[in-house]
């Protein structure tokens, strides 16, 4: 594992990505992003306001930045999914007890716990929030990025 600053080319393309992946609009000048490389295929890009993870390519929020976890539209999952959720499972209708807020498919959305409404993953809706609503069996989210992952523990690893 390795920690360097991103190149200005590489944040004018990482603005573009986040802005075409996660909708989220960022200034094409930022300076100071921070990559935390966890292997060949991972990484965490950390900024100020923000810190996502790219895997093999794609875009994800990281699980450690609560600013916008806590924002992000969700799907809560009963105790039972828990430890299929942390061990990387994709995300089941039957596991879910609740949809919060509207997404559509493709969107990056949180997976919460219900007992406490602790975030444990983050993964791509492979249905709108209607049709998830909706949806009785079968696979709803994918799993991208979960607590105790390779990139969770490589980054706590890391000093910034």
């Amino acid at each position: 594992m390795r920690v360097y600053n991103l190149a200005k080319s590489e944040i004018e393309k990482l603005v573009q990505q986040m802005d075409s992946q996660l909708k989220v609009k960022h200034d094409k000048k930022l300076k100071d992003v921070k990559v935390v490389e966890i292997d060949q295929n991972a990484r965490v890009l950390v900024h100020e306001n923000f810190k996502v993870v790219q895997l093999d390519g794609s875009l994800v929020q990281f699980l450690g930045d609560a600013r916008v976890i806590g924002v992000m539209p969700s799907v809560v999952v009963d105790p039972g999914a828990i430890k299929f959720v942390c061990n990387g499972a994709d995300i089941m209708r039957p596991g879910i007890v609740r949809v919060e807020g509207d997404f559509d498919k493709g969107a990056r959305v949180v997976v919460k716990e219900s007992t406490y409404g602790e975030a444990i993953a983050v993964g791509e809706a492979l249905f709108n929030s209607m049709e998830l609503r909706n949806a009785q069996k079968g696979a709803v989210v994918k799993n991208m990025h979960y607590v105790g992952d390779r990139v969770w523990e490589g980054f706590k690893q890391a000093t910034l």
